[in-house]
């Protein structure tokens, strides 16, 4: 009997230390948890996903529309002038969708927010394609920047502004026709934090 009692303390004993080591192990992990929801990671916006939609509805009107003319000049059996107006209808239709676009100048867009740097890598989804370009701005010499619209409301464009040792940069416009509001405003918020 006392050495049935002398094991159960022994058991007892040890069921409390591993209790404690639990607590103390949760404890630790609720400090880490917080420690990183307070930790600022980079911020991140890709508009990947909406560049290649824009691509492919370009590539489909453009395909529809050079379909369309082709079937109606060679399978169609109407009179000339009715080839013509058709035709000519369909070009007016992909000119139009054409100019709009161009006028959007839609853009891909990537801004990356890390601890040292922002970092704008953009290029163009106009017909011939842009070459690719990337802006990278310590915080530090960020100076400013303002969005500029254009296209009766439709465009929105981002100038950037850095301090150099010779004054003020400006950096030429980059359009953000592509981005949501969403991530307009969460472009401006982490600017304006970087300021």
């Amino acid at each position: 009997m006392v050495k049935t009692k002398i094991i159960a303390t022994k058991i007892i004993k040890k069921f409390e230390t591993i209790q404690k080591n639990v607590i103390f192990a949760k404890k630790i992990n609720q400090n880490q948890k917080s420690k990183i929801k307070n930790q600022k990671l980079p911020m991140v916006i890709d508009t990947k996903l909406e560049a290649s939609t824009l691509r492919r509805t370009k590539a489909f009107v453009l395909i529809v529309c050079a379909v369309s003319i082709v079937v109606t000049v060679a399978f169609i059996r109407v009179a000339p002038a009715v080839k013509y107006l058709v035709c000519g209808g369909l070009s007016v239709i992909f000119l139009i969708f054409y100019g709009y676009q161009y006028n959007m100048k839609y853009t891909y867009f990537y801004f990356s927010n890390n601890s040292k740097n922002f970092v704008f890598k953009f290029y163009s989804l106009q017909f011939f394609f842009g070459k690719p370009r990337t802006i990278e701005i310590p915080k530090k010499t960020f100076w400013k920047y303002d969005i500029i619209t254009g296209f009766f409301g439709k465009r929105d464009s981002l100038v950037l502004y850095q301090k150099t040792p010779k004054g003020i940069a400006k950096y030429p416009p980059i359009p953000l026709t592509v981005l949501n509001q969403k991530q307009k405003k969460e472009l401006k918020l982490a600017l304006n934090q970087g300021n």
